[in-house]
């Protein structure tokens, strides 16, 4: 198998590796992303000096839907790739999204070359953990959740003949998220999957130029920062603009200040969330979806379990994820939270400690440009809008 590595070299953008065998006939590819403001990205996101013939490549594996690994989909496809993306159901749905939101901001492919993208997800008992799924002859896969955003994954990929014992075995890390088991300290994603043992791994290091202090990475530590936010806007009746990234970023926003605010409703009963950003009311659904698919378990894969939501946001709320009707308690709050109507007002003040029986929503989803206007400028209110890079989008208005 020949491996080689068209990016991020040199750059954080862009991520896309080319594995190929001639003999075996294995040829995919391990993402293939946008490059942002790097280098000379035009030439990358056209596919032009692509070292490999689009027509030729069999299967995509997508770690997560991020655009600096999916974004160049829709180019694969309209220069002649016919085959499958192999990701989660989760991932998929997202990069819809976020794709298709692409084509009003200047891509070089239009909704029809989203529209041909061939969405797989592998079947099975099992989608992530040990469990192998075929992808040709002697070529095989299989996933492990990265506490990234929602439906992220890394990809193990092996080759080889599995009964003579020859087999290889790679694992790509995608993006790595700062979860860990029992210190999930983000509240929408579960922990980081540890891995079986591979002969080698891919890791990126996007976000490898921060070191993080014990402190800072606990949950109290953000939310004393939310805090001191939430007590400046009361005390001076004053507007916070914070600009953030529509998925991922955004939905921990929310669920941050929603704690602050309901930890001492009556000190900041006069403050309002306002979400403006078309892009996350689009994920609010995919994303509620997630949060409720489980997983089978256990040798006999009966137990089931949240695949993607980890256990401790139900302890910040003394909930028992065991219980299939506080599980829903918990989803409810979670659906308030981005400003979606509770499916299950019958369980509100029934379970969990007093901030989860008291939990109300504090937000107003903008869902259209003109509800801007509507916005009242001298009330106390902080306001989440898109873009994380401020060079587009809600926050520049």
């Amino acid at each position: 198998m020949n491996i080689e590595f068209l990016g991020p070299l040199g750059r954080v953008t862009g991520s896309c590796t080319w594995m190929h065998d001639k003999e075996k006939g294995w040829n995919f590819l391990v993402d293939c992303g946008i490059q942002q403001g790097e280098g000379n990205p035009d030439i990358w996101n056209q596919g032009i000096d692509w070292p490999f013939e689009p027509s030729e490549i069999k299967f995509v594996l997508l770690t997560h839907a991020h655009m600096d690994h999916c974004g160049l989909i829709p180019i694969l496809y309209k220069r002649g790739f016919q085959g499958k993306v192999i990701c989660t159901s989760e991932t998929a749905a997202i990069a819809k999204v976020m794709l298709v939101d692409a084509t009003k901001l200047g891509a070089f492919y239009d909704e029809s070359d989203v529209a041909k993208i061939k969405w797989f997800e592998p079947r099975g008992k099992s989608l992530l953990g040990g469990a192998l799924h075929p992808v040709g002859d002697d070529l095989f896969i299989n996933f492990y959740r990265t506490s990234h955003i929602i439906g992220a994954v890394a990809v193990g990929v092996y080759w080889g003949d599995f009964k003579a014992s020859k087999q290889k075995k790679i694992i790509f890390s995608g993006d790595l998220g700062v979860c860990n088991e029992d210190s999930e300290h983000l509240p929408l994603l579960r922990h980081i999957m540890k891995p079986q043992e591979f002969d080698y791994a891919v890791i990126e290091s996007t976000y490898g130029g921060k070191v993080r202090s014990t402190e800072e990475q606990t949950v109290e530590y953000r939310w004393n920062q939310i805090k001191n936010l939430c007590d400046q806007v009361a005390a001076n009746k004053s507007r916070a603009l914070l600009p953030s990234f529509s998925l991922g970023r955004a939905q921990d926003l929310l669920f941050d200040l929603h704690w602050v605010l309901n930890s001492n409703p009556k000190q900041y009963s006069n403050i309002t969330v306002v979400l403006d950003s078309p892009t996350a009311n689009k994920l609010t659904p995919i994303i509620l979806q997630a949060l409720e698919r489980t997983e089978l378990t256990g040798k006999s894969f009966k137990k089931a379990r949240p695949l993607w939501l980890g256990k401790q946001i139900f302890r910040w709320f003394e909930l028992d994820d065991t219980d299939p009707n506080q599980v829903d308690r918990l989803i409810d709050i979670v659906r308030v939270t981005l400003g979606e109507e509770p499916k299950f007002p019958e369980y509100a003040g029934l379970f969990g400690n007093q901030i989860a029986k008291s939990w109300t929503s504090k937000v107003r989803v903008i869902s259209e440009r003109s509800q801007r206007a509507q916005i009242p400028e001298n009330a106390p209110q902080i306001i989440i809008a898109s873009s994380g890079s401020c060079d587009g989008g809600a926050v520049t208005h």
